[in-house]
């Protein structure tokens, strides 16, 4: 081999290898763009995932959210419906499966806890309500719903009619006529505990009734409820 070819593939080797060189280089850095493409997609997965929880979970209580509760009485409203076409065409026997009662449930006193022992004590309130609800509340088809501030809602499935509902609302109000919480007062040194007796209004309402819309039933249990307080109050004065 004569020094002027040795020179030339010499020269072609060297470009060669400078080739490769940059290509490594270049798969190196778009290896590395993808794994920060795919941490990208793991953060908006985590994030939707988060905002997704939010929305049917109250951050606080853990119980779902008004915008869950509506959109599961709307879905059995579509059960019913459907069973009830069903039974019309001789394809079902009843629509009791179908039915349900909602529960609407107004805690009393917050303000004065919050007022009196300062928000951190109504936090562990609204907290002490909802686990209340949700022990008491378990069946499968029970869900009971933080629907905001100090107002819940709890959804019986194939609870029907109104009498059996009213039942189950006054057992419940008998389980919880003797808990009762102890807090200090806020901005003082004293360790003294003040009771705060946790009890709450309800109002009942079934599709028993003729319901068929979630505006329905919940005026009309929110209704019942509003008397069940008002009656508390003429009661105690």
């Amino acid at each position: 081999m004569s020094g002027i070819q040795q020179n030339i593939e010499e020269s072609q080797i060297l470009r060669l290898s400078s080739k490769v060189k940059a290509l490594e280089e270049l798969f190196a850095l778009q290896s590395a763009e993808l794994v920060r493409e795919k941490q990208r997609v793991v953060d908006l997965e985590e994030q939707l995932e988060e905002a997704i929880k939010q929305s049917i979970y109250d951050p606080l209580t853990g119980l779902v959210t008004r915008r869950e509760m509506e959109r599961q009485i709307f879905l059995h409203f579509a059960s019913l419906e459907r069973a009830e076409k069903m039974t019309k065409q001789g394809r079902a026997q009843t629509t009791e499966v179908e039915e349900f009662s909602i529960l609407v449930l107004d805690l009393n006193g917050l303000k004065t806890v919050n007022d009196l022992f300062g928000h951190k004590a109504g936090d562990t309130l609204l907290e002490t309500f909802a686990s209340i609800l949700r022990g008491h509340f378990s069946r499968g088809t029970d869900i009971p719903c933080r629907w905001g501030g100090d107002e819940f809602v709890v959804l019986l499935g194939g609870v029907t009619p109104h009498a059996k509902a009213q039942k189950i609302a006054e057992r419940f109000l008998e389980d919880l006529s003797s808990v009762i919480l102890h807090f200090p007062l806020e901005n003082t040194s004293g360790n003294t505990l003040h009771p705060v007796p946790v009890r709450t209004a309800i109002g009942v309402a079934s599709t028993s009734d003729g319901f068929r819309t979630v505006k329905e039933i919940f005026d009309a249990a929110d209704i019942a409820m509003y008397m069940h307080k008002k009656a508390s109050k003429e009661g105690r004065e």
